[in-house]
């Protein structure tokens, strides 16, 4: 049987070299011989021999030993033996000027990865295939290619000379798996200012193709050092130890001539659509690597994961362009790119399994309403979305509620996940109920993180800071990334109810905190600049973009839940969350005046008829808690504008003609009213359209 699997695999590999030679390409993965761009070469076959004349032999520390390769003409590799802390084996290759790399490079190599940490606090963490590390610290390098066990990616790169910039290439997550040879490409082109990082399987199967652009000024040039070429190890540190086999490792000062597929980049990554549109417009720009065409392009699109449509793209002038045709609201439209050069090389952006997605939305809708009554079971979203709801831990209900006869306990263990799309919005009002048990530091009560695994980037947020202070904030993509928050100086307490209501709009960001009255405690809005909008998958800054995977995926919404940090401990009743701001915190203006208010006054609004908004302007004499209401002919109450604790003075404030929950209200005759304790006062007022 042995010698059968040999020689299948032999033919398999003179299939693979007739098809690539066929075309004029190199075969990938070995056996090489050097030539005058091989700046170094190791086989490890029984040896640390560098069959390259430009640097010198390798040298091996710690336990190692050579065994059989998987691939018969590549004779031996070299295990690793790095599975206790105490082993510390790796190979250098000593400094030389030819290995200090500034121009186009291959960097190239096999590696089976045996076992791997998940955390900083592992000897395994980020295993390293090939780094040439910097002089002061190994993380300023002149090049990498490593593994990051905590999401099993693969990751390429360099370091910028004099900057903290690290231009690289990453795949997917969890593409790498225990005991499984990959082939490492990691390719750098000056010519096309290029970074491209391919990974073949044990049979030379292409298993990802990725790549980025890298600016030709900020980013150049790398950065150069005199340290040795390190494998198996970074070269510093205590979490870099490859526990593993390597073989074939291959450094060139060129582009090698490897079946490189098309590039498919500038894709059109669509932030969520309203249902108005007639279709959805897919833009890419498409060109082979080594061809002289693009055969073909498609734009693939899938609405309910079980079928696959296919458009032919056009080109229309230097874009390749198709339409998704339009789809009602709630619906989940996730979509790739694929293409094919004249030498019938094919590839797929984003690379698989990643796609791209978006959600079909009705403007200025409640996007989630969760009220909790079910008692049992999974809480159901009550929104016109019906947003499916993933419970962690245990469900649990109280009957401890603030509307409604039910709430949700959050044991510190438990919590909600909502994975849709359609959560995420550039405007947005969030409005919950709490109660928590205990203040914890680095709490999340709500967020929709942008990205797993970092945090601090949340389209939105809601959560207690590391000085016990509640907060709302979110991540924004101007100037290179900024996080905009705003904290209250008001304390909470455990065990009472408060409502949260954080509102954001394309000029205006406020967060507002009330007492189990629903009175309000603390108003407070964004000192930033107004233009510093959330960020989305569709709006993340370049120089973020480049520290990730090749597409970003949606993260579904947790509540109660913390990635870093305390799990929230505590009742949550009443959720809700619009996509637009719905104007539940109502602006209220204190005017200038010479003199105090002798008495309470409700002035008549101005304009009168109005549409769409009106102002309504009232005086107080002294502090006082103060409601202003909105009632309909048949004296339903519509909205409150004011509910608070005021000081002496005159104040203006708005109605913007909608009700509670952001709808606008029809024409007609409408009474707004002023209650100051046993005190009341009415006015009319007429909404015309």
């Amino acid at each position: 049987m042995k010698s059968q699997s040999v020689i299948l695999f032999g033919i398999l590999l003179i299939v693979l070299h007739f098809h690539s030679s066929a075309q004029g390409f190199e075969p990938v993965g070995g056996p090489y011989t050097a030539d005058s761009t091989t700046m170094l070469l190791l086989h490890f076959d029984g040896d640390f021999k560098n069959e390259s004349q430009f640097s010198k032999d390798a040298q091996a520390f710690g336990n190692y030993m050579f065994l059989p390769s998987f691939d018969p003409n590549l004779g031996q590799c070299l295990r690793l033996d790095n599975d206790s802390p105490n082993d510390s084996s790796y190979v250098i290759v000593p400094d030389t000027s030819y290995l200090d790399l500034v121009g186009n490079w291959t960097i190239e190599g096999w590696i089976n990865i045996f076992t791997f940490g998940e955390t900083s606090d592992d000897w395994r963490w980020v295993p390293r295939l090939v780094i040439k590390p910097g002089d002061d610290v190994f993380w300023l390098p002149n090049y990498f290619v490593e593994m990051w066990g905590d999401r099993r990616f693969f990751s390429c790169g360099y370091n910028v000379a004099g900057q903290y910039n690290w231009p690289q290439v990453n795949t997917q997550d969890n593409i790498m798996e225990v005991g499984k040879w990959y082939h490492l490409t990691f390719i750098r082109d000056t010519t096309r200012h290029l970074l491209i990082s391919m990974i073949h399987d044990a049979d030379r199967k292409l298993i990802f193709f990725g790549y980025t652009r890298y600016n030709p000024i900020t980013d150049d040039p790398p950065r150069l050092n005199n340290r040795p070429v390190h494998i198996g190890f970074a070269g510093g540190g205590t979490d870099s130890w490859l526990d593993g086999f390597v073989d074939e490792i291959r450094i060139c000062n060129t582009v090698r001539r490897f079946a490189i597929p098309p590039i498919i980049e500038l894709v059109s990554k669509l932030d969520n659509q309203p249902d108005t549109l007639s279709e959805y417009v897919i833009r890419a720009k498409i060109f082979p690597y080594w061809s002289t065409g693009i055969k073909n392009a498609y734009l693939h699109y899938s609405t309910d994961d079980a079928r696959w449509d296919s458009v032919a793209m056009t080109l229309q002038g230097d874009e390749y362009v198709a339409s998704i045709p339009a789809q009602p609201a709630g619906t989940v439209i996730k979509y790739y790119i694929s293409a094919t050069d004249d030498d019938n090389l094919w590839s797929r952006y984003p690379w698989e399994p990643s796609i791209l997605q978006f959600a079909v939305y009705k403007p200025r809708t409640q996007t989630l309403y969760l009220t909790f009554e079910e008692g049992s079971g999974t809480p159901q979203d009550r929104s016109m979305y019906a947003n499916p709801i993933n419970v962690y831990g245990n469900a649990i209900y109280s009957d401890d509620a603030k509307e409604g006869t039910k709430s949700f306990y959050f044991d510190g263990n438990s919590y909600l996940e909502v994975n849709s799309p359609v959560l995420i919005s550039t405007q947005y009002t969030l409005d919950l109920w709490f109660k928590p048990d205990t203040i914890v530091a680095n709490t999340y009560i709500i967020n929709q993180p942008i990205v797993r695994h970092i945090p601090q980037w949340n389209t939105y947020q809601i959560g207690i800071n590391v000085q016990l202070s509640l907060y709302a904030g979110y991540w924004s993509p101007i100037a290179g990334g900024r996080y905009v928050t705003i904290t209250l100086d008001s304390s909470i307490s455990p065990g009472k109810w408060y409502r949260a209501i954080f509102e954001v709009s394309s000029d205006t960001a406020v967060f507002e905190l009330r007492d189990e009255n629903n009175i309000r405690i603390q108003r407070k809005g964004s000192s930033e600049p107004k233009t510093l909008i959330p960020v989305t998958p569709a709006n993340l800054p370049p120089n973020i973009v480049t520290l990730l995977p090749i597409v970003i995926p949606y993260t579904p919404l947790h509540i109660g839940y913390a990635e870093t940090g305390a799990h929230y401990r505590g009742l949550i009743d009443n959720l809700k969350i619009y996509n637009y701001s719905t104007g539940i915190i109502t602006y209220v203006d204190k005017l200038p005046t010479n003199e105090l208010p002798l008495k309470f006054e409700l002035y008549q609004n101005y304009p009168n008829p109005f549409n769409p908004k009106t102002t309504i302007k009232f005086a107080i004499p002294y502090t006082h808690n103060i409601a202003i209401d909105i009632y309909d002919v048949l004296g339903r109450k519509v909205k409150t504008l004011v509910n608070g604790l005021y000081e002496p003075g005159e104040y203006q404030v708005i109605w913007d003609g909608t009700d509670e929950t952001g709808n606008l209200v029809s024409s007609g005759i409408y009474f707004y009213q002023l209650k100051a304790g046993n005190l009341v006062i009415s006015k009319k007022m007429m909404l015309v359209k």
